[in-house]
């Protein structure tokens, strides 16, 4: 998935004003959080959640998600999507499948049935 595929999913499903952020601001490592990169960052990004007061948070991979559950200290609906790292997997379907999981998303915020 590129960046351009990307936006144009967040567009497609009207979050295109979604406000984009990292849960850890600075990254030397590849692979899952550390606590140490978390415990750094925390204070910035509960600072952020503040400030933007989200409707929801989505929380792209499972890696995100559950720190935040066990940080977080409002009552914010959560939700995760697909991480756009699992485009380097073979066979991977990761546009069609971030599509999915916006379009879930979507109908969850904004439908009124």
């Amino acid at each position: 998935m590129t960046l351009s595929a990307f936006y144009t999913s967040l567009k497609r499903y009207g979050f295109q004003d979604a406000h984009i952020t990292d849960l850890v601001k600075e990254r030397k490592l590849v692979g899952p959080l550390t606590a140490a990169e978390l415990d750094r960052s925390w204070p910035f990004f509960d600072k952020e959640l503040s400030i933007v007061e989200p409707l929801v948070v989505v929380a792209l991979g499972n890696g995100v998600l559950e720190p935040l559950v066990r940080r977080i200290d409002r009552i914010v609906p959560f939700w995760r999507v697909t991480h756009y790292a699992y485009r380097f997997r073979k066979g991977s379907r990761i546009g069609a499948e971030f599509d999915e999981d916006l379009k879930r998303l979507n109908l969850a915020l904004w439908n009124d049935d």
